[in-house]
């Protein structure tokens, strides 16, 4: 029906507006105001990005969570897929760094900066996890 189009349309953009006044508050290191606007963008639509930015904040903000909403974000970008990897690291999660970076590496063919720390980051998990 056309009001479901319109209400799926309009929480479509809502999501979009609130993860870009997210992003600009993450630009000005004001986490606070960031994990509000991911929250509620999380509220309009589960999506991946708000997961994405949510755990980052989380992590910022030495809030405890960061594990989990880092864990739901899936369809992200290489640099951001990355920076999830070595922050599930640094935060103890280190199955599911290790799963972060072995997806990373897997669609990654580019022997470069992103690979080597993709692949240590992978080291440095495997060590943690006693797979080595």
């Amino acid at each position: 029906s056309v009001s479901a189009f319109l209400l799926n349309r309009s929480s479509d953009l809502r999501f979009k507006r609130l993860n870009n006044e997210a992003t600009t508050y993450l630009k000005l290191n004001d986490f606070e105001n960031a994990i509000v606007c991911f929250n509620e963008s999380l509220n309009a639509l589960n999506n991946d990005y708000a997961y994405f930015g949510k755990g980052l904040c989380e992590y910022e903000l030495n809030l405890p969570g960061a594990c989990e909403s880092l864990g739901s974000a899936v369809r992200l970008k290489k640099a951001q897929l990355l920076e999830k990897g070595l922050i599930l690291n640094e935060i103890g999660c280190y199955s599911q760094a290790l799963e972060t970076f072995e997806f990373l590496l897997k669609n990654h063919f580019k022997e470069d900066e992103m690979y080597i720390k993709a692949s240590s980051g992978r080291e440095f998990a495997m060590d943690k996890l006693d797979l080595n």
